[in-house]
């Protein structure tokens, strides 16, 4: 006698991290709950009722080995039809992601595999974490009922509470106003996924933000809305363009800007004041940072060419003026542009 046991993966179904934030500033130290669930779908086909559920962060989508990356050969242009016949030579194999994995598992007794399928009794409502080194599993506590009409479930996954680090970040280019942003470490052996999280603030809704991915040990940052206690201006103080001449080679463009930052708190508040200077990939083209500019305390962050950092603790009550300007010069034969460069995502 035997008696077997089929796992395999069936299509339809799947779940995406989601988080709820809630960011209580009143009290003696700022606190922050941080709750991971689990949005669950699923279109299998057939109603699922009092079912046990397992997540993994492991992704059965993207294959199981690293993509293969072709030789990239350099020449002159080529007949279509032949370049056309070289790349289907070059390409990787397609893997077929549609075909079920199936494994067979035998058991000498039946009494002893009949005894391990029955189910433990739930001791909490949170789900329990198995980590591996590579893969990390949430087992759902209790049982759970889906339907098969793709309606989304919510489960939850754990609970972290956290000692963030509070700062108002203000972007003055772009909006005259600064930002309450909470950073925190994720202190959980599993990785916290890309997903959206509902942020909430002393128990107001301020709106949703992506988080990242986070390994255990590291740093995330979220904005948690308007911060109305620190108060934001951003004037141009000068603006100068030097036309081309026949006794100049070159032509110029010199701004300049004064931003005053306050802090209305009753306690002291650290602010981060980002702003840019253009950066050059060309060395016909010079960027300069004007002379008598406030020092930033970090350029470039994140390898994020062009963008400047002054970050600063204020007192209660403190104002800061931080000047800020350039000057960018360039053949007179030649037009320059400036554009905005796509963020990194």
């Amino acid at each position: 006698k035997l008696q077997l046991t089929l796992t395999y993966r069936v299509s339809g179904v799947s779940w995406q991290p989601a988080y709820d934030a809630n960011l209580i500033t009143t009290g003696a130290k700022p606190a922050l709950t941080l709750t991971r669930r689990a949005m669950l779908t699923q279109r299998t086909g057939e109603d699922w009722k009092d079912v046990t559920l397992a997540f993994t962060t492991t992704d059965l989508t993207r294959g199981a080995a690293a993509p293969d990356l072709p030789p990239m050969r350099a020449g002159f242009n080529e007949p279509p039809a032949v370049v056309a016949d070289a790349m289907i030579r070059q390409a990787p194999l397609a893997r077929t992601q549609a075909q079920p994995l199936r494994e067979r598992a035998e058991t000498a007794e039946p009494e002893v595999a009949a005894k391990a399928a029955a189910p433990a009794p739930v001791q909490q409502q949170q789900a329990r974490l198995e980590t591996s080194g590579y893969a990390v599993r949430f087992t759902a506590p209790g049982r759970i009922s889906l339907a098969t009409d793709g309606s989304s479930r919510s489960v939850r996954l754990s609970n972290l509470q956290l000692e963030p680090t509070l700062q108002a970040r203000a972007v003055p280019a772009i909006e005259q106003r600064a930002f309450l942003e909470a950073s925190i470490t994720n202190t959980e052996e599993a990785p916290l996924l890309a997903g959206m999280a509902s942020l909430t603030r002393d128990g107001v809704f301020v709106g949703q933000a992506p988080v990242a991915i986070t390994a255990p040990g590291d740093t995330v940052a979220l904005g948690f809305g308007l911060d109305d206690r620190i108060r934001v201006s951003r004037t141009p103080l000068r603006r100068r363009e030097t036309e081309a001449t026949w006794l100049q080679g070159q032509r110029g463009d010199l701004r300049e800007f004064r931003t005053v930052i306050k802090n209305l708190h009753d306690k002291p508040m650290r602010v981060v004041v980002v702003d840019q200077i253009p950066f050059s990939e060309n060395n016909l083209i010079t960027v300069e940072l004007l002379a008598n500019s406030t020092p930033p305390t970090e350029r470039n962050p994140k390898d994020k060419r062009g963008l400047l950092h002054w970050s600063a603790d204020y007192k209660p009550g403190e104002e800061r003026e931080i000047r800020h300007g350039y000057r960018m010069r360039w053949p007179n034969d030649r037009e320059i542009l400036t554009e905005p460069q796509p963020l990194a995502r």
